[in-house]
């Protein structure tokens, strides 16, 4: 009988079993949906549910204020292959967004990145490093909704769902307030309202002039 029992306490599945090692050991995984996978797995088997660490945050979502871009730039240039486009950045209402396109402007991301979506009387869309509407350039954004409406030349972030913001940006052609509450605006343009009108399909960002105080 002690055998028997040694056995089943042993078994894969038994208490001390190296399934329940296994899982234990997932719980430690770098990947959130396996630490969750494994203590679903140990619930059900042993009847408790583990403590599973939280996700760590992307670096890109990370809170942050205009602070933090010391000093932030105040206006950004869109050089075009038909001409400039004149940004006023909006660090205090949208502080995370207006920080990422800043590094990746500085960091020369933009470069050579083409316009994939243009419908007339509605809005510009590119900057997308897939040239499709489907590249986030590895960045995830918290949503910032902010009360700045989406007149003419509002400069907005694309997003597939809440906080899926990445690195593209949209310009309005036209005020678009069924836009409002539901996209960030980082930014509008100030000058080159005659470029905005101008931008067709895969006309290209040569590169990102940012102008700081």
């Amino acid at each position: 009988e002690a055998v028997v029992t040694r056995e089943r306490y042993f078994a894969p599945f038994g208490p001390e079993g190296p399934a329940r090692a296994l899982l234990t050991l997932a719980l430690d995984d770098p990947d959130g949906t396996v630490r969750e996978a494994a203590a679903d797995a140990l619930e059900a088997l042993y009847g408790a549910r583990p403590e599973v660490a939280p996700p760590a945050p992307v670096p890109s979502s990370a809170p942050c204020n205009a602070a933090d871009l010391d000093p932030p730039p105040l206006r950004a240039v869109l050089h075009t292959s038909v001409g400039s486009l004149t940004l006023e950045l909006l660090p205090r209402e949208a502080p995370r967004h207006v920080k990422s396109f800043a590094r990746l402007a500085e960091a020369g991301f933009y470069d050579g990145l083409t316009f994939h979506r243009i419908v007339t009387g509605f809005v510009a869309q590119g900057l997308c490093p897939l040239g499709n509407g489907w590249g986030t350039g590895g960045v995830h954004l918290n949503d910032e909704i902010n009360a700045v409406p989406f007149l003419r030349g509002a400069v907005g972030m694309p997003s597939s769902g809440p906080d899926t913001a990445g690195c593209q940006l949209f310009v309005t052609h036209v005020p678009t307030p069924h836009l409002d509450g539901n996209y960030t605006v980082f930014a509008r343009v100030v000058d080159g309202g005659e470029v905005l009108d101008a931008l067709d399909l895969d006309h290209v960002v040569t590169r990102v002039e940012l102008l700081r105080p």
